[in-house]
């Protein structure tokens, strides 16, 4: 008879509840939600931080893109320019202007000289030029050095560009482009 008690025993299962409590899905659901919402606040400043610095590195593309040009002497509507450059307005502060000087004032001198008009990604606007006249700064490469004139004269220039926190472009006289 012993061996057919043991028997019983095993027979029987062991009834035990294995799935999760209401208090134990709340807390991990909790914590899902948590862990989301910081990756989608984190995920919205970064977006804003990269757009700022590939605005700040097509700007210093553009500005080498142009002193390229004057050194290439590259050809307009048929008539080599007396240099190439880029023109900056806080007033048109999502965009600038890549130009050609035909009339060889070494500034920008209105839509005919226009090679291309450039808009700055998402809301990263242009809000600094060092020296600036009348809210705007223009940057010209003259060939065949090519020499850098800035106007307003400067020894050298700076354009800040902003969303939340700021980039800053520099040019010297030398024609040296850098990022800060």
């Amino acid at each position: 008879m012993a061996g057919s008690g043991a028997m019983t025993k095993s027979a029987k299962p062991k009834c035990k509840n294995k799935g999760f409590t209401l208090i134990e899905l709340l807390v991990v659901t909790g914590i899902i939600v948590l862990f989301t919402a910081l990756v989608l606040a984190n995920y919205r400043l970064g977006e804003k931080q990269l757009g700022l610095q590939r605005a700040a590195h097509q700007l210093a593309q553009d500005l080498r893109r142009s002193q390229e040009m004057a050194l290439s002497s590259q050809k307009i509507n048929g008539q080599v320019p007396r240099g190439y450059g880029v023109y900056l307005n806080k007033n048109q502060a999502f965009q600038y202007i890549l130009f050609a000087d035909l009339d060889a004032n070494q500034r920008y001198s209105g839509p005919s000289e226009k090679v291309e008009e450039k808009t700055l990604e998402g809301i990263v606007r242009i809000s600094q030029l060092l020296p600036e006249l009348d809210s705007a700064l223009t940057i010209t490469f003259v060939p065949p050095d090519p020499s850098v004139v800035f106007y307003p004269d400067a020894a050298a220039a700076f354009i800040t560009l902003s969303v939340e926190e700021t980039k800053t472009i520099q040019v010297n006289k030398a024609g040296l482009i850098a990022i800060e």
